[in-house]
Order: C-alpha cells, then structure tokens, then sequence
C-alpha cells in the first residue's frame, strides 16, 4: 500500500513539473494538510443607519445627487439605495417576518386564558 502511494507520488510530481516545467517537492504535503481558514468579512452588516439612507434617498429623488454618489457621501450601499429609489411610494423595508395567522385580538385573547 505505502509502495502504491509513493508510486503515485512520484507519478504526480512528475506531471505536475511536466505542466509548469519546474521540480516539486510534494515531501512536505500529507492527506491531512488543510488550507488554513483565513477569510474575514470585509464590512458588518449594515453598517449604516436608517437615517443616513433616508437622507440619501431624499437627495436623490430631489434631484440634487445620482444614486451613485449620494451612496459613497451618506456610505450605504449602492444597489440597498438603488432599490429604495426605485421602489414605490409607502414600500415598507426592513427585516422580513412571518405574518401572523390569527387577528391581534384573537391572540390576546387566546393568551389571556
């Protein structure tokens, strides 16, 4: 078995060195090697207020700024500000939540019991 493995080993050394015309050395590399793990996150989420984009939304709609800038000046996002400019009068934004299945009142009063 450990013949078969450094047989393979040799096998890819040799075509990976014949693709990129230079020698490997695979001694270092073992089957439990992982890449380390060293993604972070850019930006938090929502790292703006409401305010700021209601202001920039205002700016925009009057006419005073494209979305574009109005989204690097008030920093929020281009295509979040985009939307909202488009979106129709009364659109109510904001996390998405499941409706309820009973009236306001039918559930007090199934609580209150």
């Amino acid at each position: 078995m450990e013949r078969n493995r450094e047989v393979l080993t040799e096998e890819i050394r040799d075509l990976v060195s014949m693709s990129i015309g230079n020698d490997i050395s695979l001694d270092n590399i073992n089957e439990n090697s992982k890449m380390p793990w060293t993604y972070e996150r850019k930006i938090s989420n929502k790292s703006w207020s409401e305010a700021e984009m209601t202001e920039a939304v205002t700016e925009v709609k009057s006419g005073r700024m494209g979305v574009r800038r109005a989204a690097n000046i008030f920093g929020v996002p281009y295509t979040t500000l985009q939307r909202r400019v488009s979106a129709p009068e009364g659109t109510v934004f904001g996390r998405l939540e499941r409706k309820p299945v009973l009236p306001r009142d039918i559930e007090d009063a199934l609580a209150s019991r």
